[in-house]
C-alpha cells in the first residue's frame, strides 16, 4: 500500500494560486487596525481583503455574494489568501452572514472563502449560508488550509475537493476551532482523501463545541490508493484533540476500498476524543467501518459513544464493528455504542448496550452531568448542556405560501413573504394579558414574531395538550390573539383528530387556545311508574326513573344523584324502588363536567297499599215475634286507616224478599225492619247489612252484619 506523506501534500498546496479579479477598490471606511477595522459591506469588499492580508476587518452586515458565480469566467471567488500571500489578520463576522458564494477552482488548493491562514489569524462570528465550493486539496467551505483560530462561525451548503476537504476547514494544522458547526454536504473523491462533515485533516490541531450535521461521501479512490479516512466530523485526526463535539449525518466511503469511515472520525493517529458522539449512519467497503471511529492507531478515545446504524457495503471485506471499526495500541475509556439501532453486537472498543440502557444516566457512570452533559431519562440519549447551536440562517426565505415551523407545537404559514428573516416562537406559562370571561385558557402561551417581512394573512396553527380538556368543550375551542387590551378570538379551524386548531391573522404577537366554559347546570326529570289511586296516592310500589339532559353545547352530564334525606347521596345508575307506605320524599340533582351542580329537585311519593279496617254490629240481631211490624235495629261498627285517611264510608241493606232496604247514613244509626217472614220460608227471612270504606288512595274494603227474622221461635 502507498504512503504519501504530509510533505508531499503541503508541496502541492503550492502549485496553483489564482489572480485576483481586476479593478479592486479601496475600503471606505476603517484603516484596519483593531481600534478601526475596514467595514466590509459588500462582496467587492470582501473580496478586496486580498489586498490587507494582515489587517483586522469586520462585517457590517449580511452580504449577498451570489454574484460570485459570474466572476473569473465562472471560476467565482478568488479565496482570501494563498500559500504564497496568507491571510493573517482578524476577521469579525459581527454575526453577520455571506449568502451564496461560489468558488469553482478543481485544480486549485487551499479553497474556501480563506484560502490559507497562519497562525495568529483570527476568523470569528460569522456564517456561511449556500456556499458552492469545488477545488482541489485543502478545501473547506470557510477555510482551506487553517493554522488560525477559529471560532463561532457555521456553514451551509455544499464542498467537494480532492484531499482534505471539510464542511468548515479542509485542513486544520495546530489551528483551534471553537463552538463552531457545518450543515453542508461534503464529498471527496481523490486518492488517500480525508473527508470530514466539520473538518477534512486535524494535524496536531484543537476541535472544542462543535459539530456536523450534514452527510459526508467518497468515491473514486480505487483499490490501489492510499488509506482515505471519512468521519462525520472529522476525516483524519493526526494527534489532533476532538473534545465536546458531535455529528450526526451519513457517512459513505461509495466505491472507496481501503478507508476507514467513522460517524465522527474516520482515522485517528496519537489523537484524542473527549465527550463526543455521533448518530450518523455509517457504511464502508474493504476498510475499517465504526459507528464513532473507523480506526484507531494508539489514539485516545474517551466518554464516548454513537447510535448510527454501521454496515459494509456489500463486500464483506470490512472489519465493521459498533464503536470502533479498528484498535492498534489504542485506549478506550468508558465509551458505548448502541447494539440495536447499530446492528452491530462486537467492536475493537467499547462496551455495547441496549437502546434503553443508552438512554439511563446510569450506564454512563463516571460522565460530568454537571457542566458538560445531560439527558432525559427513558427518552433520549446524552447531549451536551451547550448544544445551543449558533443564530442558524433565517428560517422564513422570500416566497408565496411560505411554512415555518419554529416550534413542535406552531406553525405560521406566510400569503407572501418579501424580505427574509426568521421567525420565532417564545412559549409561556404564564398569561401576558388578561383573562377572558367566559373562557378558560390550556395554560400555553406563544408569543410569536418574525424579522422578515411580508404581506397579506398569515395562518398561525398550533397543536393543543386535549388531557386537561373537559369533556364535551373540546369542540368548543378557540385560538385568541393578544391585541395588547384584549384576547380576540381569531379562530379559523379546528381538526379535534390531530389537536390542531388555527388563526388567521395580520399581526403576530402572543397566541393561546381556551375553551368556552359551560356555566349552566344540567336539568334532571323524574318519572314514576306504579298503580296511581286517588289523591295522588299510589297504591303498589313506585319505580322512580330519573332523566339528565344537558344545555345545547355544554359539556355533558357527568353524573346524577339521589337521595332519601337530601344528606346522603347515592349515584343513579337505573331506576329505583319505593316500596315504603306512607310519603317517601326522593332528592335528585345531576352534575356536568365542568362541574355545575344542578339546584336539589324534589318529590314526594305517597303509597298506600293496605285496605281499611271496618267492622258492623246490628243490635238486635233477630226478630221476633214475626207479628208482620217495623222494628228498630240499630247499627254500630268502626272503621280506621293507618295511611291515607278514610275518605268514604257507605252502607247497604239487602232484604232477601227486596222489599225493605232503608238508608243508613251511618254508625249509631236506628233503621226499622219488618219483623215478617214466609210461612213456607223454613230458614227464615234474612236482612244483610254491608258497609263499605274507602281510603283517599282508594283502596276498599267491606264487612257485614245479618238481621234474621227466623221461621219460628226455636230458629
Amino acid at each position: 500500500m502507498k504512503k504519501i506523506t504530509w510533505l508531499v501534500f503541503v508541496v502541492l498546496a503550492l502549485i496553483f494560486v489564482p489572480s485576483l479579479p481586476s479593478g479592486v477598490s479601496d475600503f471606505a471606511r476603517g484603516d484596519g487596525s483593531s481600534e478601526n477595522p475596514y467595514q466590509i459591506n459588500n462582496c467587492t469588499e470582501l473580496q478586496d481583503m486580498n489586498n490587507g492580508l494582515y489587517a483586522y476587518y469586520i462585517l457590517v452586515n449580511d452580504i449577498d455574494c451570489s454574484d460570485t458565480s459570474s466572476w473569473n469566467s465562472g471560476a467565482g471567488f478568488v479565496p482570501i489568501g494563498n500559500s504564497s500571500s496568507p491571510f493573517s489578520g482578524t476577521f469579525d463576522g459581527q454575526n453577520h452572514k455571506i449568502t451564496g458564494l461560489f468558488i469553482n477552482w478543481p485544480s486549485t488548493n487551499d479553497i474556501g472563502l480563506f484560502g490559507y491562514t497562519v497562525s495568529g489569524a483570527v476568523i470569528k462570528n460569522v456564517g456561511l449560508v449556500d456556499v458552492n465550493i469545488i477545488g482541489g486539496n485543502s478545501v473547506g467551505g470557510l477555510v482551506g488550509w487553517n493554522f488560525g483560530d477559529i471560532s463561532n462561525s457555521y456553514t451551509s451548503g455544499s464542498v467537494s475537493g480532492s484531499f482534505m476537504v471539510g464542511g468548515l476547514v479542509g485542513w486544520n494544522i495546530f489551528g483551534n476551532i471553537t463552538n463552531s458547526y457545518s450543515t453542508g454536504s461534503v464529498s471527496g473523491s481523490g486518492s488517500s482523501c480525508s473527508v470530514g462533515g466539520l473538518v477534512g485533516g486535524n494535524n496536531n490541531g484543537a476541535i472544542t463545541n462543535s459539530f456536523a450535521t450534514g452527510s459526508v461521501s467518497g468515491s473514486g479512490g480505487g483499490s490501489d490508493s492510499a488509506i482515505s479516512a471519512l468521519g462525520g466530523l472529522v476525516g483524519g485526526n493526526n494527534n489532533g484533540a476532538i473534545t465536546n463535539s458531535f455529528a450526526t449525518g451519513s457517512v459513505s466511503a461509495g466505491d472507496y476500498s481501503d478507508t476507514h469511515v467513522g460517524g465522527l472520525v474516520g482515522h485517528t493517529h496519537y489523537g484524542t476524543i473527549t465527550n463526543s458522539y455521533s448518530t450518523g449512519s455509517v457504511s464502508g467497503n474493504c476498510g475499517n467501518v465504526g459507528g464513532l471511529v473507523g480506526a484507531s492507531n494508539r489514539g485516545i478515545i474517551t466518554n464516548s459513544y454513537s447510535t448510527g446504524s454501521v454496515t459494509d457495503l456489500g463486500f464483506h471485506c470490512s472489519s465493521v464493528k459498533g464503536l470502533l471499526g479498528q484498535n492498534i495500541d489504542g485506549t478506550i475509556t468508558d465509551s458505548y455504542w448502541d447494539i440495536v439501532t447499530s446492528g452491530q453486537s462486537t467492536s475493537a472498543g467499547g462496551t455495547g448496550k441496549t437502546t434503553a440502557e443508552m438512554m439511563q444516566q446510569a450506564t454512563f457512570a463516571g460522565w460530568d452531568y454537571a457542566t458538560i452533559w445531560a439527558i432525559k431519562e427513558g427518552v433520549s440519549y446524552p447531549y451536551f448542556v451547550w448544544q445551543i447551536p449558533p443564530s442558524p440562517p433565517d428560517n422564513t426565505q422570500p416566497g408565496t405560501n411560505v411554512t415555518v415551523t419554529p416550534d413542535p407545537n406552531v406553525t405560521i404559514a406566510f400569503n407572501e413573504v418579501i424580505g427574509a428573516g426568521n421567525t420565532t416562537v417564545t412559549v409561556s406559562n404564564t398569561n401576558p394579558g388578561s383573562q377572558k370571561t367566559g373562557f378558560k385558557f390550556l395554560g400555553t402561551y406563544y408569543d410569536i414574531s418574525t424579522t422578515a417581512t411580508y404581506s397579506g394573512p398569515l395562518a398561525i396553527c398550533l397543536t393543543y395538550n386535549d388531557s386537561n380538556i373537559p369533556l364535551g368543550r373540546e369542540e368548543r375551542l378557540k385560538i385568541f390573539h393578544w391585541d395588547g387590551t384584549d384576547w380576540i378570538d381569531v379562530t379559523f379551524s379546528l381538526d379535534t383528530v390531530n389537536n390542531i386548531i388555527c388563526a388567521q391573522v395580520f399581526s403576530l404577537s402572543w397566541f393561546a387556545v381556551a375553551y368556552e366554559l359551560d356555566s349552566l347546570a344540567p336539568t334532571t326529570n323524574i318519572s314514576l311508574s306504579g298503580t296511581l289511586g286517588n289523591n295522588g296516592w299510589y297504591v303498589s310500589n313506585v319505580q322512580v326513573a330519573l332523566t339528565a339532559t344537558d344545555n345545547e353545547g355544554g359539556s355533558g352530564v357527568a353524573k346524577t344523584e339521589y337521595s332519601f334525606n337530601g344528606i346522603t347521596w347515592n349515584t343513579y345508575s337505573a331506576p329505583i324502588m319505593v316500596s315504603t307506605e306512607g310519603t317517601t320524599s326522593v332528592y335528585y340533582r345531576s352534575t356536568d363536567n365542568a362541574g355545575n351542580i344542578e339546584e336539589t329537585k324534589t318529590k314526594a311519593i305517597k303509597i298506600d297499599k293496605t285496605l281499611p279496617v271496618v267492622t258492623i254490629t246490628a243490635t238486635p240481631n233477630v226478630l221476633w215475634p214475626a207479628n208482620n211490624k217495623m222494628t228498630n235495629v240499630k247499627i254500630d261498627g268502626s272503621v280506621a286507616d293507618k295511611m291515607s285517611g278514610i275518605s268514604d264510608l257507605t252502607f247497604k241493606v239487602k232484604d232477601e224478599y227486596g222489599k225493605v232496604e232503608p238508608n243508613i247514613p251511618g254508625f249509631g244509626s236506628v233503621i226499622q225492619l219488618e219483623a215478617s217472614r214466609d210461612g213456607n220460608d223454613k230458614d227464615g227471612r234474612v236482612y244483610t247489612i254491608i258497609v263499605t270504606a274507602t281510603d283517599k288512595a282508594g283502596n276498599e274494603a267491606t264487612a257485614s252484619v245479618t238481621v234474621l227474622v227466623p221461621h219460628d221461635q226455636g230458629i
